[in-house]
């Protein structure tokens, strides 16, 4: 591939994990967290583990910029340093006017 191509394929890459990050946040707040919600220590400690257990792979998740790009979209609340998923529907409700 050329020079550009090889941009293209690195941009496209990060791209996709940020977006990744993002689901897999969501995904766990809405399944796991409960109605107290996780702070994004706890968050991030138990999709690390998680994935870990499930992929048999080390992974270092960049939390902070997956739940603020939650935060943008709407899709959480928060309570102090707690972050809860809003339930699907509405966080669905919200993708679809933000999109």
């Amino acid at each position: 591939d050329n020079n550009g191509g090889v941009m293209y394929k690195l941009l496209d890459e990060a791209e996709e994990q940020e977006a990744r990050e993002t689901l897999l946040s969501y995904f766990y707040l809405w399944r796991y967290a409960g109605d107290r919600g996780w702070t994004a220590k706890e968050l991030d400690d138990y999709v690390e583990l998680d994935l870990e257990r499930r992929l048999n792979l080390e992974v270092d998740f960049e939390i902070a910029d997956a739940l603020a790009k939650l935060e943008r979209a709407g899709i959480v609340t928060t309570a102090g340093d707690r972050y809860r998923a809003v339930p699907l529907e509405a966080a669905q409700d919200t993708l679809d006017q933000l999109w």
